[in-house]
């Protein structure tokens, strides 16, 4: 029969992998804190994946009521792609509410 801390080892080193996949892939890992069962957990999880693949990772949290956690990683390139992503996302919510045609003035 599987112990407790076995079960939690398991899933704490499931949970490494997966933000090691996300770090390498985006740079950056996000959560709702409502999602979680141990905030502090996910935060040492994404500094454990960040060890293992080589670079250094800051976490913490946002949001008003601290809704989010976040980990990001020091030494993910930033790609064209990338910029471009983070442009549209602001974007879409700077612009969302006042219009569907993108910024005033029609302009990029």
């Amino acid at each position: 029969m599987e112990g407790l801390g076995d079960m939690t080892g398991r899933l704490f080193a499931r949970l490494v992998e997966t933000l090691q996949a996300e770090f390498a892939a985006t740079g950056a890992c996000v959560a709702q804190t409502a999602e979680l069962d141990d905030c502090t957990e996910w935060r040492r999880a994404a500094r454990v994946a960040g060890h293992r693949i080589g670079v250094f990772v800051v976490t913490g949290y946002f949001g008003h009521a601290d809704e989010l956690v976040w980990a990001k990683t020091y030494d993910h390139p930033v790609t064209d792609a990338d910029r471009r992503q983070a442009r549209a996302l602001v974007e879409n919510a700077v612009f969302a509410t006042a219009s569907t045609d993108g910024p005033p003035g029609g302009t990029e």
